[in-house]
């Protein structure tokens, strides 16, 4: 009787092979974890494991500029959501230069929801000046929309030198 050698090494690889692959199949099936398919938080609740509410940036607007002088202002702004977090500062801030943030000049006006009014004081003269109303809470800082005013100039020291 004759054996052909190379059919039988073959069949015994390929066997091996076989026998490799379906090993490496079952153990990446049983590796896998199954998602957890109860109901999402999606923040507006406590969702299924009594998750908190994500936190977000608040909301706010900047509130009109009034009583403009040559060195104040009188500005605010109201937070009209938390974020689902804690407010801890709100203010305004401001600077000669667009898109002022809490890194310039501004002020602190307490905490929490609400409309507040910001007095701006240590303005120069017939100066444009851009403001916007902050708020931060656990998630950072947000900021109301721009909005821009020019000082006024100090006819005191006008009529002191034509005088």
């Amino acid at each position: 009787m004759e054996y052909n050698w190379t059919k039988i090494l073959m069949k015994n690889m390929l066997s091996k092979i076989t026998l490799a692959a379906v090993c490496m199949m079952l153990a990446v099936f049983t590796s896998c974890k199954k998602d957890d398919i109860s109901t999402p938080n999606t923040g507006g609740g406590t969702g299924s494991g009594g998750d908190e509410p994500t936190v977000v940036l608040s909301t706010l607007t900047t509130a009109s500029i009034t009583n403009i002088t040559a060195t104040t202002a009188l500005c605010g702004g109201n937070v009209t959501s938390d974020g689902n977090g804690n407010v801890t500062a709100r203010g305004v801030c401001w600077s000669t230069s667009t898109a002022p943030t809490i890194e310039n000049s501004h002020t602190a006006d307490s905490a929490g929801t609400g409309s507040f009014t910001s007095p701006i004081n240590g303005l120069t003269e017939a100066t444009i000046y851009y403001v916007r109303a902050y708020a931060t809470n656990e998630k950072g800082t947000a900021y109301g929309e721009q909005k821009s005013f020019t000082t006024e100039l100090n006819d005191e020291l006008l009529l002191e030198v034509y005088s």
